[in-house]
């Protein structure tokens, strides 16, 4: 019997020296994961809220806004006027100057205002993967390049440029991924709304 109660003693220790350590690890893994994913959406809520004021500065009176990472759309239903800045510029335009838009993902474009309020309507983000224009490609499980390109009617300057995703890129439907695919989505449905009045 005494063997036995020391055999299980000593199996008790080696199970605990080997597993303690990695239920230790994978905690405090877990909660520098969720303490970091806080710090950016901190981040992501004090760009948004900068934004916002500079914009507020400016004489912008902000009725909608959309923010994902250091890109921001917003619009002025009161002066009709459309905002869109990155990390590197900002621009506003009137809504009449409003020429054209569409969102890249990857090469492909999966909405554009020059493809018929039928296409875009039916096949801007209805089902899954559905691609404007009839094109085909391999489906992946990440997107390297996403992209909501804006033209105006500005003869020095007619190209606002979103880099929304760029290489390596999110695993689609992985929660960056949603949030940068949900950004352009809006911000193409808004412009759509804008186009058509």
């Amino acid at each position: 019997m005494d063997s036995w109660f020391i055999f299980i003693l000593v199996l008790l220790f080696i199970l605990s020296a080997i597993f303690v350590p990695i239920i230790a690890v994978r905690v405090y893994g877990n909660n520098k994961a969720k303490r970091d994913a806080a710090k950016r959406l901190e981040i992501q809520q004090q760009e948004a809220s900068k934004c916002e004021l500079r914009l507020a500065q400016e004489g912008f009176k902000v009725s909608k806004a959309l923010h994902f990472d250091k890109n921001h759309f917003a619009i002025d239903t009161t002066n009709n006027k459309v905002n869109i800045s990155s990390a590197t510029e900002s621009r506003t335009f009137a809504f009449k100057d409003l020429v054209a838009f569409e969102m890249v993902e990857d090469g492909q474009i999966y909405t554009s205002s020059s493809t018929g309020n039928a296409v875009a309507g039916a096949l801007l983000f209805g089902a899954a993967g559905a691609i404007v224009g009839g094109t085909t490609s391999k489906s992946t499980n990440a997107c390297t390049n996403m992209q909501l390109r804006v033209s105006v009617n500005d003869m020095l300057n007619p190209s606002i440029v979103l880099q929304l995703v760029s290489s390596p890129g999110f695993i689609k439907n992985g929660p960056s991924y949603t949030k940068a695919f949900n950004f352009a989505k809006e911000a193409c449905s808004t412009l759509a709304v804008i186009q058509k009045q």
